[in-house]
């Protein structure tokens, strides 16, 4: 008869490698670009305001690129 192992806690005080990326924003809903402010419509652009994305988005009509948002660097995504 096999014997069960008895169910415990880890005994590993280090911090999990992934907690950053699970738990990366304090307050879930905000986006908080490079300027530490609340990033929010007036300030996001859209693939086709940008002509320099024009030569590389040649399959899009205008429609599709007006549709793409354009984030600055270092911009987090929202979760969900």
């Amino acid at each position: 008869m096999a014997q069960k192992e008895k169910q415990g806690t880890p005994k590993d005080e280090q911090a999990d490698e992934f907690q950053q990326d699970i738990h990366a924003q304090p307050k879930p809903n905000l986006n908080y670009g490079t300027t530490g402010q609340a990033s929010g419509a007036a300030s996001t652009l859209n693939a086709y305001e940008i002509k320099e994305l024009h030569s590389h988005l040649k399959g899009f009509s205008k429609d599709e690129m007006q549709q793409i948002t354009i984030l600055p660097s270092g911009t987090p995504l929202n979760e969900g």
